[in-house]
């Protein structure tokens, strides 16, 4: 997750203040990072970084043990994102595993499906293509026997050109993702799934549909995006970034010390601001037992549920 994310956040001049500007996304390209001027390797025991609510995994953390998520849990994570599918026909092979472990680690599960909507040339090839889209995730969901409640996450990152310049996407000039993204919200939610949010890079978010292509509005808040941006050196927990959103993935390259792998392998880490990978429940109605009798005779119970 944020393969190209990292990529385009780590290829900005690192003078610049991106916090108070909306760069032009219907015109930007995804760019190749640059040797120098990356953001830091991370060491989990540092109590200076922000806070390891998070970590998401994908096929490529194949590695992962038991013992692994048990040690994450350990270093305060709380919550395991799992990517369970991308497109309309590939499915994480380790999700399953990865589900289990995470849970069996008493670690709460959200999972992601990476969109592609991959060709479209309109806004209504680009809808039509996300409702493909989420009722895959929906149907993988359901076949790996997921809570309707669990977070689902749309993962709105794919460039709009691959690595040798080939149109491969949607043209940022003829289809919005916000727009697309409703459409696969509402797809979710007709099955079964009504807990739905959106990860993205923190340049591509904002209010202006001319200017960005997540726009907040369009898909009920900031606070139901998860912003990713990995700072130039090393992010610090009092100067913490994108606290308007729900969520802020601050780093691909967190090296947690607990286990041999983790301590080989990064992974990467966000920082929770609004509980945004917990799952919610319905409250359950309150139930009442009223006793009486009538004139001596048998004992009558009346229940009122509210």
């Amino acid at each position: 997750m944020g393969h190209y994310i990292q990529n385009q956040e780590t290829s900005k001049d690192s003078s610049s203040d991106t916090s108070s500007t909306t760069p032009n996304i219907r015109a930007r390209l995804f760019a190749a990072a640059p040797t120098a001027n990356v953001p830091s390797d991370l060491k989990s025991d540092d109590n200076t970084l922000p806070r390891k609510d998070a970590v998401d995994i994908a096929s490529y953390q194949s590695w992962m043990t038991q013992a692994d998520f048990n040690s994450l849990k350990t270093s305060g994570v709380k919550s395991i994102v799992v990517k369970l599918t991308e497109g309309t026909n590939y499915t994480n092979p380790y999700a399953a595993n990865q589900i289990k472990m995470a849970q069996n680690a008493s670690l709460n599960v959200a999972v992601y499906h990476y969109a592609r909507l991959t060709g479209a040339n309109s806004q209504s090839a680009a809808n039509s293509l996300a409702i493909q889209e989420a009722t895959y995730f929906a149907k993988i969901a359901k076949s790996f026997g997921l809570s309707s409640n669990i977070v689902m996450i749309m993962d709105c990152e794919q460039p709009y050109r691959d690595g040798s310049g080939n149109i491969i996407d949607p043209n940022p000039i003829t289809a919005d993702w916000a727009t697309a993204g409703v459409q696969f919200a509402n797809t979710l939610k007709t099955n079964g799934y009504s807990n739905i949010k959106f990860y993205t890079s923190a340049s591509w978010i904002g209010t202006n549909t001319a200017t960005c292509q997540m726009n907040y509005n369009t898909l009920g808040g900031p606070k139901n995006l998860w912003a990713a941006q990995y700072l130039y050196g090393k992010p610090s927990s009092s100067n913490l970034q994108n606290t308007q959103y729900g969520a802020w993935q601050y780093t691909s390259q967190m090296y947690y010390q607990g286990t041999k792998n983790l301590q080989t392998y990064p992974v990467d880490t966000s920082i929770d601001y609004s509980n945004f990978f917990t799952s919610t429940s319905p409250v359950p109605p309150s139930t009442y037992t009223i006793t009486f009798n009538t004139d001596g005779g048998p004992i009558n119970r009346l229940q009122l549920v509210v």
